[in-house]
């Protein structure tokens, strides 16, 4: 039986406006406003076969928390005995909001804090919200939940990583999930104000390492970086992740639609009409898999490091 894990986004609405965001139906005008309600949502993990394990779902966005229907789709999942994340920008938790997602079997937040500056913020997110950010964090901590807070290092605040890492340190994160800005959805539009060069990653990797070892907090890399481009040999305080989108992770996003990674905007089928287990059996799945193995990866034998890397960050 094969073990799978899911992005669920939630909703295609967000109260930011983040100008790095990655979503797909940021750069399609086609696509129309979309919250799925807990009977779409019942019906779309009615439709699992026997045969596939799912080890986690991921509540995501857009801006998850503008579902009204979350905590309700949370408990149906928690019933399910489905491991629970979420991932928000923070703005909108309160105690109580808190407090219900952990009782509807939430166990790992993930909180998006891309600056410590607020102009910075309002430049990226266009918001001034910042300090309820750090509130929202508080918060979760308060409650004794696993916490992560995420940044996604650009252009414009890479210089900030060591202070970033710092602050998330300070306000009690478990972990730190560092991810380079991928172009993508609305990101596609300020390409030359967000894309890092490659000297520009080192030195993010360079002060993310340092930050690791002073404050002894586990930073992750979320978007795979190839080593057989960048040498990280000497970030010995990084965890670097692997691509395992089309294999073992998934996003179903709004509409019910299977994609086999949030960056990816191909879609493979509809869950609401269409077996999981087939879907991921079409010939696209094999494609976008074997599209990410390179000459570099034969020759340098690195790809169980990373999968190939992100191939929506190449140029």
């Amino acid at each position: 039986m094969t073990e799978n894990y899911f992005i669920l986004e939630l909703t295609t609405s967000c109260n930011l406006d983040c100008i790095y965001c990655y979503n797909v139906w940021k750069e399609n005008e086609h696509y129309s406003h979309k919250n799925p309600s807990l009977e779409e949502v019942k019906k779309i993990f009615r439709n699992f076969r026997e045969d596939s394990i799912i080890i986690g779902v991921t509540l995501a966005g857009g801006e998850p928390l503008l579902n009204d229907e979350i905590f309700d789709i949370a408990s149906y999942l928690q019933s399910l005995n489905i491991k629970l994340n979420i991932t928000t920008n923070g703005i909108l938790l309160t105690q109580e909001k808190v407090l219900r997602l952990i009782n509807c079997g939430v166990r790992n937040f993930e909180v998006s804090m891309p600056t410590s500056d607020s102009a910075i913020f309002k430049k990226l997110c266009g918001s001034i919200d910042l300090k309820k950010v750090r509130a929202a964090i508080l918060e979760i901590k308060k409650q004794n939940a696993k916490l992560s807070v995420a940044t996604v290092i650009t252009k414009i605040n890479f210089h900030e990583t060591y202070d970033i890492i710092e602050i998330a340190y300070a306000l009690g994160a478990d972990y730190f999930m560092l991810n380079r800005f991928v172009p993508g959805g609305k990101g596609k539009e300020f390409l030359s104000q967000l894309k890092l060069n490659q000297s520009e990653i080192i030195q993010t990797l360079s002060e993310a390492n340092k930050a690791a070892r002073a404050f002894n907090i586990p930073v992750i890399i979320a978007i795979p970086v190839e080593h057989c481009i960048y040498d990280t040999s000497s970030f010995t305080k990084l965890n670097f992740g692997t691509c395992v989108c089309g294999d073992k992770k998934w996003v179903i996003d709004p509409w019910a639609n299977l994609r086999c990674c949030e960056q990816n905007p191909q879609i493979l089928g509809n869950l609401l009409s269409e077996n999981f287990t087939s879907l991921i059996r079409k010939n696209e799945v094999k494609d976008f898999k074997i599209n990410n193995f390179s000459e570099n990866c034969a020759e340098q034998n690195c790809y169980s490091q990373c999968g190939g890397g992100c191939r929506f960050c190449r140029d």
